[in-house]
C-alpha cells in the first residue's frame, strides 16, 4: 500500500468494523476515507481482515490464451484478485500460498 494511504489506528478499527458489516456498501467506506475500493481491499488484506463475499467473479486464463479452456488453465477470481493475476502479482505458482494468506476458503477457488 502506498505510503500516502497510511491510516491512524482508530481509522483502521473503524474501517474494519464498516467492512465487516454486510449492510454497509464498499462505496460508503471509500467516500468516508476518501480512497478507492482497491485501497480499502489492500488495507483490509494488510490488517488480516478477510474479503467480503462477492457475487461477481471473473475467469482468469493463466496462460492468457482465451482459446485454452482446459481446467488447469482456468481459475475463478473476484475482480480485485483477477486484476492482480492479470498484472502478475498473483501467479499460478504462488496462487495456493496467496489463497492461504488471504484467509479465503470456500468453493470459489480464488476468493
Amino acid at each position: 500500500m502506498p505510503a500516502k494511504y497510511k491510516f491512524a489506528k482508530n481509522e483502521i478499527e473503524e474501517m474494519k468494523a464498516m467492512h465487516l458489516d454486510p449492510k454497509i456498501k464498499i462505496d460508503k467506506i471509500c467516500k468516508k476515507f476518501r480512497v478507492s475500493d482497491d485501497t480499502v481491499a489492500r488495507a483490509m488484506r494488510r490488517y488480516g481482515v478477510p474479503m467480503r463475499v462477492t457475487v461477481s467473479t471473473d475467469v482468469h486464463y493463466w496462460d492468457r490464451s482465451y482459446r485454452n479452456n482446459s481446467p488447469g488453465n482456468l481459475v475463478l477470481l473476484c475482480p480485485n484478485h483477477h486484476r492482480e493475476a492479470y498484472l502478475g502479482i498473483i501467479t499460478k505458482d504462488n496462487f495456493k500460498e496467496v489463497k492461504k494468506k488471504n484467509l479465503r476458503g470456500g468453493p470459489v477457488v480464488g476468493c
